[in-house]
């Protein structure tokens, strides 16, 4: 008899999503291969707190730094335009700038640099990241003539953490969660490598591998259902 299929995600899941792995058959173990950490200081915060009194184009690609954000503006509403990141990001936008309004998402950084540019008037952005940001969105912005300034709202640790087992499938939602994984792991080639985004996709190419599914939207949802379609496809005998 075949072992069960066992998927490791380098990133906690919700109740939902392992129940539904669960009832599809699949063992899952989470492993964490990055913390973050919101940044604690008064100067940012009062940087953030002038921000919420103009009308500003901003920008967020991750939760976390809407959420370190949302604590800095201490109850404050801002009247911002937002560009983001769709899902997951989008849906704690929503949740906590409801006085804001999102004018562009995109299904990853380079997607949403696009539409960003493609917007009608534009002073500039101000894009709140984390200390190991990736280049894509600020270098396209840059090349397009979109000011851009910067703020470091959280920072990311990544944690590389040496397996003990081997798994069918793994799930990276992050460039920097397979730079953790990989400093001290090797998986066999036949293993399928879970990617949220292309960037994401790139890191695994980057690190030698090419057997690589990209979720079809952004979010850990769109992550869970690409993972089980494919779960499912692969189950059936071939005829």
């Amino acid at each position: 008899m075949s072992h069960p299929f066992t998927l490791l995600s380098t990133r906690p899941l919700d109740a939902a999503s392992v129940a539904a792995l669960q009832q599809a058959g699949v063992n899952v173990d989470v492993v964490e291969c990055i913390h973050t950490t919101a940044v604690q200081d008064a100067a940012l915060t009062n940087q953030v707190l002038a921000l919420a009194a103009r009308q500003q184009l901003v920008i967020f690609t991750s939760m976390n730094a809407v959420e370190a954000v949302a604590v800095m503006l201490q109850q404050h509403q801002p009247v911002w335009q937002i560009a983001c990141i769709g899902q997951t990001t989008l849906q704690l936008v929503q949740q906590h700038f409801t006085n804001s309004t999102v004018v562009a998402t995109g299904s990853d950084a380079l997607d949403l640099a696009k539409h960003i540019v493609a917007l009608p008037a534009k002073d500039g952005a101000v894009f709140f990241c984390s200390n190991i940001r990736r280049h894509e969105l600020p270098d396209y912005l840059q090349q397009h003539g979109v000011p851009l300034q910067e703020l470091v709202v959280y920072h990311t640790h990544e944690i590389p953490v040496q397996m003990n087992k081997l798994y069918d499938a793994v799930l990276f939602f992050s460039p920097s969660a397979v730079r953790s994984f990989f400093a001290v792991n090797t998986v066999p080639h036949t293993t399928a490598l879970f990617a949220i985004g292309s960037t994401t996709a790139q890191a695994l190419q980057t690190a030698g591998y090419s057997n690589i599914v990209v979720a079809n939207a952004a979010g850990k949802e769109a992550m869970i259902e690409t993972f089980l379609n494919w779960y499912t496809a692969s189950q059936k005998p071939v005829e």
